[in-house]
């Protein structure tokens, strides 16, 4: 979705939901908003240098974790 504007990454997110609302299934995205991914997934998991930095219930995600997780060379 790095490609999208903001309202649209937002309804693609929605469009997502609903294919999935009365599944019992698990959706996987891969986004680099972490504004977006905070809002609207039950889950964040940062990746850097190929490892694992948190794996979190979106709600204790916090802006020193995604801070942490873009800085470079760190």
């Amino acid at each position: 979705m790095s490609s999208l504007d903001p309202a649209r990454a937002e309804e693609v997110m929605d469009l997502l939901g609903e294919v999935l609302v009365d599944r019992d299934r698990t959706l996987l995205v891969s986004l680099h908003d972490f504004g977006l991914a905070r809002r609207r997934c039950d889950r964040v998991v940062g990746v850097k240098e190929d490892r694992v930095a948190f794996d979190l219930p979106a709600a204790d995600v916090t802006d020193e974790l995604g801070i942490d997780l873009y800085r470079i060379g760190v």
